[in-house]
């Protein structure tokens, strides 16, 4: 009994040692709007600063597709990222869809272009400590599927298991729209969000990846939301 106690203690540190603080960026946006690419550098260069300074920034960038109608089709848009935008609209303070719109943590959002509450809100999260720890590691890839495994101490029906690829250093020649004859470069682009409802406390996930073509410029992320709040609990990059 004694060393089955300690055996908990143990595990049960190892679980709380993990946690630490971390900042999570969503930034909504579309090679169609003139001001989305601007609101790119800026995020491409605060996360750069941050970075160095030692604060853990986890950056998804979503192309939404309600642009595509005025003439440009951005070729990494999708419907499913606008859905994601939608969803936020109903639990934070901005009801109204537009881009760029930068979302930290799920709790706060404003304009990507507001580069000094951009710098003030990742300060403000940086001191957030993950309240949902977990392992998670690659296990395999076979017939356009990956297989992903996760651990945790406690199961949370009210929270998502969600796991994110993106990409970097994605050029785009643009030839319509407000950005015509620019060329886009775009970072942390999602190639792929999956979503697993329920958190229990070891499982298996499938993710299709038909399509995508792994490269060196490709990411792995997974994170724990509240379906509620949809404020992020934890996260994890994939090495």
């Amino acid at each position: 009994m004694k060393l089955k106690i300690l055996f908990l203690l143990i595990f049960s540190s190892l679980y709380s040692n993990a946690q630490s603080n971390f900042v999570f960026i969503e930034l909504f946006t579309s090679q169609g709007d003139e001001t989305s690419p601007v609101a790119e550098e800026i995020l491409y260069r605060t996360v750069a600063q941050e970075k160095k300074s030692g604060t853990k920034i986890v950056v998804l960038e979503y192309h939404v597709d309600y642009w595509n109608r005025l003439g440009w089709k951005d070729p990494l848009s999708k419907f499913h990222f606008t859905k994601r935008q939608e969803n936020y609209s109903r639990v934070l303070a901005e009801k109204e869809l537009y881009t760029p719109e930068v979302v930290i943590n799920g709790t706060t959002s404003f304009s990507g272009t507001k580069e000094i509450t951009l710098k003030e809100e990742i300060k403000k999260a940086s001191i957030q400590t993950s309240q949902f720890d977990f392992t998670v590691s690659k296990d395999s890839i076979a017939n356009d599927t990956l297989y992903v495994s996760y651990k945790t101490l406690k199961a949370n029906q009210n929270a998502v298991f969600r796991f994110a690829i993106t990409e970097n250093a994605i050029s785009t020649k643009i030839d319509q729209c407000e950005n015509v004859n620019k060329t886009l470069i775009n970072n942390y682009v999602v190639r792929v969000l999956h979503s697993s409802d329920g958190i229990k406390q070891s499982a298996q996930v499938k993710i299709s990846v038909k399509g995508i073509k792994f490269n060196s410029n490709m990411e792995m992320i997974a994170f724990v939301q509240s379906k509620q709040s949809m404020k992020i609990l934890g996260v994890k990059e994939l090495k």
